[in-house]
């Protein structure tokens, strides 16, 4: 998995600097769509298997990208992605 967010630098890069910074993981994704990857093993192949991959790209404000990424807001009453808790009264409940 790749995650492209952090440019290093002081101030805001240029579009050729920017493009500097891209290019690697850029020719990365072109190999993975285009051959392919190959997976050691998983859990359901353990000899592996061959994996086309692609990338999704989305531009937006945070409440969207909240959304989109299904993470709570800020001002959410549920703490828990695994479990029902609900509200500060349940924190630190370990049963």
């Amino acid at each position: 998995m790749y995650v492209a967010g952090i440019i290093p630098g002081l101030k805001e890069p240029s579009l050729t600097e920017l493009n500097h910074s891209l290019c690697p993981l850029i020719d990365d994704l072109v190999i993975a769509y285009e051959q392919g990857m190959k997976l050691s093993h998983t859990y359901m192949y353990q000899s592996g298997c061959l994996c086309c991959c692609t990338a999704g790209l989305s531009v937006n404000d945070l409440p969207a990208a909240r959304k989109i990424s299904q993470f709570a807001s800020h001002n959410s009453l549920f703490y828990c992605t695994t479990c029902d808790f609900y509200h500060l009264t349940t924190c630190g409940d370990i049963d």
